[in-house]
């Protein structure tokens, strides 16, 4: 079975989380990225980033690290930090 981990109205958000799991071995895909961009917005919801059940915790734990380095301003990827 498969897990809803994050979802959000903006389709290159999701594609970054997506890259977040996929690099650390986490099989994961997005959902719904079409009507996303059909529909923007979020009016129906957004892409949703879905991974294995076995996989649920890690994936939402990397998810959150990622979200508090961005609000952070700290991306060690940044060119000159």
């Amino acid at each position: 079975m498969t897990r809803v981990v994050a979802q959000t109205p903006d389709p290159v958000l999701a594609a970054l989380w997506l890259g977040v799991l996929q690099r650390a071995g986490i099989p994961a895909f997005l959902a719904d990225q079409q009507i996303a961009s059909v529909y923007p917005g979020g009016i129906l919801g957004g892409v949703r980033i879905v991974v294995n059940d076995d996989d649920e915790d890690e994936a939402r734990r990397l998810l959150d690290e990622a979200r508090a380095e961005a609000e952070s301003g700290d991306d060690e990827s940044t060119p000159g930090s």
